[in-house]
């Protein structure tokens, strides 16, 4: 009795065993996912302190704090940057809306760790008698942006009267 060895499938090629990869060195198939953590698909929170309704400077610090949460099927990426707007409002503006102008992009100092607050400023130079309108969004390293924060200011500055002027003796 001899059996034929060609009604078996013919053997897969054997890579020598020292030229094979380990599975470690292969790269993951496409379909894959990674297991290790979820995706980041919360977006930041982001609070922007109340600023006063007449300055009486034309500098304004602008100031904000941003967290990037963690649920419980998403890991935080931690922030990326701040966006900042301002908005000139006028008695028109009602009918109107003026548009927004950015005014930077800014980036923590330091990368923010996952789920580390962050808390950051800005000074703005505006001019009297004119009312201001500013929001702030952030972004974290995963793209997901926050809804904008918006605060508004009047700049009125003192006014200085002279009501007499003397020159000569008396």
């Amino acid at each position: 009795d001899t059996e034929s060895t060609e009604t078996q499938p013919p053997a897969p090629e054997q890579e020598d065993e020292s030229d094979a990869e380990s599975p470690e060195d292969q790269p993951p198939a496409e379909d894959e996912s990674e297991t290790e953590s979820p995706a980041d698909t919360l977006p930041p929170i982001l609070t922007l302190a109340d600023l006063p309704s007449i300055s009486k400077s034309t500098e304004i610090q602008i100031r904000w704090e941003a967290a990037d949460p963690e649920g419980a099927s998403s890991t935080s990426s931690g922030i990326s940057f701040f966006d900042i707007f301002y908005q000139l409002v006028t008695a028109s503006s009602t009918s109107s809306t003026p548009a927004w102008t950015q005014l930077e992009e800014i980036s923590p100092e330091t990368p923010a760790e996952a789920g580390a607050s962050v808390s950051l400023e800005y000074t703005f130079t505006g001019e009297n008698k004119k009312t201001y309108k500013f929001k702030v969004k952030a972004t974290d390293n995963a793209g997901n942006s926050s809804e904008s924060a918006s605060s508004e200011v009047k700049i009125l500055l003192p006014h200085v009267v002279i009501s007499e002027i003397q020159i000569g003796q008396d």
